[in-house]
């Protein structure tokens, strides 16, 4: 017996090698497959008590604090998490300190009071220092400080500068994420009911809508006039000259030359519906008004 187990005590012992090797296989296979599950599971980072997933890329980061949260607390943490877990990319920093600068509006911006307003305000200045080098960064801050002056703060002559120095300095610069701001997003029909306007065919640029604000806000026809120009010269029949058309109107009266333009933008047919109904509808209403009614 003994005999017998020295013959095969090689053989053991290298059966019991052979065994040693499987088990140390396996178990390195096991713990490859738990790192390979732990890698898949998410890895979350807090802010301000909230718990904020860590994303491979800027793009997905920023995808996620854009979407839709319960508490805007919430969604400022997803915006400021992008510097933290993408240091290096500044264009998505940038343009996540954009929409935290909106944020600092509230839920509704129409609510915002002169604290909020405020604190917009000085985080889209500190946006002009801090991303100086990306001059479409630069004119969309620029743009929300002009809107926020106009609209919420009531300082005309203050969003004009901000509007004038878009068209000076990044006239060609193109609106190429988010809409401008709310009002232009979604515009209300006569019947109440709402629809998208229609962008025009030529790429949109920040100096475009800074000349339409330009219109609804100057006290001064000609100036109205002038930035009413250059939109028609550079967008032809699109509708988002129809749009200025009708802002024209809105804000500064039917004159001749007005009355002139709506005549001929109407008679080349490719505009909105929509706008040539608003548009046939003032031409209407102008028939009531006596001539003396009429601006110069």
């Amino acid at each position: 017996m003994n005999g017998y187990f020295f013959l095969y005590r090689p053989l053991l012992r290298n059966n019991l090698s052979l065994l040693l090797v499987l088990l140390l296989l396996v178990a390195c296979r096991s713990d490859a497959e738990h790192n390979q599950r732990t890698d898949r599971q998410p890895h979350f980072l807090d802010i301000n008590t909230f718990r904020i997933p860590v994303l491979a890329t800027p793009e997905d980061q920023l995808s996620y604090a854009r979407a839709d949260f319960e508490e805007i607390e919430e969604k400022s943490a997803a915006l400021q998490a992008i510097k933290v877990v993408h240091p290096i990319s500044r264009l998505h920093a940038a343009m996540a300190d954009l929409d935290l600068a909106y944020l600092q509006l509230g839920a509704d911006y129409r609510l915002a009071n002169d604290r909020q307003c405020a604190q917009a305000r000085e985080k889209y200045l500190a946006i002009l220092q801090d991303y100086s080098d990306y001059p479409d960064i630069v004119a969309k801050s620029l743009w929300y400080l002009g809107w926020i002056a106009c609209d919420l703060c009531h300082d005309k002559h203050q969003g004009l500068t901000y509007f004038k120095e878009i068209i000076d300095k990044y006239h060609q610069e193109i609106v190429n994420f988010l809409h401008p701001a709310p009002w232009l997003t979604i515009r209300p029909t006569d019947d109440g009911k709402k629809h998208r306007p229609s962008y025009p065919k030529s790429a949109l640029t920040w100096a475009a809508i800074a000349h339409l604000e330009i219109i609804r806000h100057t006290a001064s026809q000609e100036e109205a006039w002038h930035s009413f120009s250059a939109i028609a010269e550079k967008y032809g029949n699109d509708d988002f000259k129809g749009l200025a058309l009708k802002t024209l109107i809105a804000a500064h009266g039917f004159s001749e030359r007005a009355e002139r333009e709506v005549r001929k933008y109407l008679t080349e047919g490719t505009a909105d519906k929509a706008l040539k109904d608003d548009l046939h509808l003032a031409l209407a209403n102008l028939r009531d008004e006596p001539p003396e009614a009429r601006t110069q």
